[in-house]
């Protein structure tokens, strides 16, 4: 379903086609384009996160994640996973290192970081990243002012 904004510019969109003027997608700046472009970059990104993870060898624990579920053995699994979120945790920490030291260079580049591994850990466990913020937006947008707390 398209927003009032989306509808117009989906409609200005046609008209321009229509008047042989139409471009791609990746040219224009419509809100609709906009859309169809970040959600075509998102999974992108979590596929090349996990694919450059699992070339440089971060999910090497995983190689007996199949037999340990089989066999009873989760604990590995959910241990390989907890590894994995105090991965983020540690860029977390980097870039508030960087932003006390006043590196703002730096702290984009962890702050980069932290939504690497994300991607990553999403493509490892095919959580669809994208799915999940939308999920999540709305959901807080029905939420109380600070989520009913002082800070």
């Amino acid at each position: 379903m398209l927003s009032k904004q989306q509808e117009i510019d989906s409609k200005m969109c046609e008209e321009m086609d229509e008047q042989g003027e139409s471009m791609e997608c990746s040219e224009c700046s419509c809100s609709v384009c906009i859309a169809q472009e970040s959600h075509s970059e998102i999974r992108e990104l979590v596929r090349k996160a996990h694919e450059n993870a699992v070339k440089h060898g971060f999910w090497n624990d995983w190689a007996l994640k199949e037999r340990d579920i089989l066999t009873g053995h989760a604990e590995n699994y959910y241990n390989a996973v907890g590894n994995m979120l105090m991965l983020i945790v540690s860029e977390i920490a980097e870039a508030q290192e960087a932003l006390r030291k006043g590196d703002m260079e730096n702290f984009g580049e962890e702050l980069a970081d932290v939504v690497i591994r994300t991607a990553d850990l999403c493509g490892g466990l095919n959580i669809d990243l994208e799915s999940e913020i939308k999920k999540k937006m709305e959901k807080n947008k029905t939420r109380e002012f600070k989520h009913g707390k002082l800070f």
